[in-house]
């Protein structure tokens, strides 16, 4: 329902993912919403293409948008 597409800003944190140059959030209003665009053709073939890059620990990422 909502993409949010931001800079990162530094505010110190260690944990920052500051290599890092864009960050996109989603928000869904239901959980069928969300379970809908984890079903997506084209969110299936994000996850392919860019899973390697997604893997890891938890981290902060801090940013403005504009």
């Amino acid at each position: 329902n909502d993409l949010t597409v931001g800079e990162f800003h530094d505010l110190g944190d260690p944990r920052a993912m500051s290599d890092l140059d864009v960050v996109m959030s989603v928000k869904f209003e239901t959980d069928a919403d969300y379970k809908t665009y984890q079903a997506h053709e084209l969110h299936l073939k994000l996850k392919e293409n860019a899973g390697k890059y997604l893997a890891g620990p938890p981290v902060t990422y801090d940013f403005w948008t504009k």
